[in-house]
């Protein structure tokens, strides 16, 4: 079983923040649910297929989530609408996931170092860790 990875955090994170269950988010990207729970475990979804699912899980979150966990996010991610709000989790998704395949790449390892996690600084901060 792999180790969870911050791509595996990142989704378990929004998930539960909002309530959303792996079968909404399955059904919603037209998955089976065993794929949600491999991303979750550490899998990454395959590279022919990330822009679709990370717009479909940005979509998902927002749409299907809970609305204390939209606001929840919406102060997180510093967004007032949900427009913003789904660019911004898409965005964070696709930069999780580039550096968790980049690093497996340049290191042939199976998880990322572990670092601080993302959704817990400020935009700023967050925007600064992204210009490496």
């Amino acid at each position: 079983m792999k180790q969870k990875n911050r791509f595996s955090n990142l989704l378990e994170h929004l998930m539960e923040t909002t309530d959303l269950k792996n079968a909404t988010l399955a059904r919603e990207l037209q998955y089976d649910v065993s794929y949600i729970s491999k991303w979750l475990s550490g899998q990454l979804p395959s590279a022919k297929t990330e822009q679709a699912v990370m717009t479909g899980i940005s979509r998902c979150v927002v749409h299907k989530g809970s609305q204390a966990g939209c606001k929840t996010l919406s102060d997180e991610y510093q967004v007032t609408t949900m427009t913003d709000l789904e660019g911004a989790i898409y965005d964070h998704l696709m930069a999780e996931y580039a550096y968790v395949r980049n690093t497996q790449k340049d290191s042939a390892s199976t998880i990322s170092p572990k670092t601080l996690f993302f959704p817990k600084l400020t935009m700023s901060q967050y925007i600064a860790r992204m210009h490496h």
